[in-house]
């Protein structure tokens, strides 16, 4: 569906893609598993990509799943290991069109390139109106509001425990003893009974 929505490419057949897989040898420049198909590693690269022009533009654009959008305004968007780099686009609907090709309602995001420059970015060109980055940070990017925070939301404050940890300061007074005050061998910390015993006891020598 994604070749046959390209202008040009929309008599591909899923046997003619199957075709050119089942070259003999390694000549195939196509890998499929199951559903999912790709091009080699290497195989990616245009034959002629023209000339690369000689400014770059000052905005381009990329697209990012809604529910993403809120992390990537805070802190950013990276590659993922082992890829090429970020897609960034020259034309905005080329931008919405390939993201909706994994997600049906992207979010459009848009770079400021001269702000990257200013900051040391890192921008290639690959193709006309193709254009990719490793890493773009927060404030180099535009894009729709993001939903405020909502009221009530615990903190993330941690809280003091109740109790001290060792080697923590006393925050309270310690608790006396129940057991303070007493003397040894007077009346007052024995049993009733034991009392008793030893006051007829006495009585008795007397």
């Amino acid at each position: 569906a994604a070749i046959r929505s390209e202008e040009g490419f929309r008599g591909v057949t899923e046997g003619r893609i199957l075709e050119i897989h089942r070259r003999p040898g390694s000549g195939s420049p196509l890998e499929i598993q199951e559903s999912r198909i790709r091009l080699k590693p290497g195989k990616a690269e245009p034959e002629d990509r023209g000339e690369e022009p000689a400014k770059k533009p000052k905005i381009l654009h990329l697209a990012v799943k809604a529910t993403s959008w809120p992390h990537v305004s805070l802190n950013g968007l990276a590659a993922k290991t082992g890829r090429l780099g970020l897609a960034l686009f020259e034309d905005k609907e080329r931008a919405l069109k390939t993201a909706q090709r994994l997600n049906p309602d992207p979010v459009l995001v848009t770079l400021n390139v001269r702000q990257l420059e200013a900051e040391r970015g890192v921008l290639s060109w690959y193709a006309p109106g193709f254009w990719h980055s490793p890493e773009l940070k927060a404030e180099w990017l535009s894009g729709p509001p993001t939903p405020p925070k909502a009221e009530g939301e615990p903190s993330k404050q941690a809280t003091k425990p109740e109790t001290p940890l060792p080697g923590a300061p006393i925050w309270a007074e310690p608790s006396v003893s129940s057991s303070k005050g007493k003397k040894r061998g007077k009346y007052e910390d024995a049993p009733e009974w034991k009392t008793r015993t030893r006051l007829d006891r006495r009585k008795d020598k007397g």
